[in-house]
């Protein structure tokens, strides 16, 4: 299993994580364009934590998994106390399946 450590960048809703520093890491079948009428050939699927894992798509103009949701990131990061500048654990767990995790 494949793995990147970064420093969080998220905004001030903390409703996404900035990819920016894993971006080149990512199959860039995941990469839609700047809104969902330019959808990704296909979704990831994507764990935050141990939670349920949601089916995504990356926002290659943000740099962000498109689904922003308080119930979903924000979630993750209030359950770890993770603020901006904490270190980030992504993992590859398999094709088109990532896994975010406090590094």
């Amino acid at each position: 299993m494949a793995f990147r450590t970064f420093p969080l960048k998220t905004n001030a809703q903390r409703s996404y994580i900035l990819l920016t520093d894993v971006f080149d890491w990512l199959e860039p079948e995941i990469v839609g364009g700047k809104n969902r009428k330019f959808p990704a050939k296909q979704l990831a699927t994507v764990f935050y934590g141990s939670q349920d894992p949601i089916e995504d798509e990356v926002a290659g103009d943000k740099k962000i998994f498109r689904k922003r949701s308080a119930f979903v990131v924000t979630k993750f990061l209030n359950d770890h106390a993770l603020v901006a500048g904490s270190t980030i654990k992504m993992e590859r767990l398999a094709p088109y399946t990532y896994r975010f995790m406090p590094g």
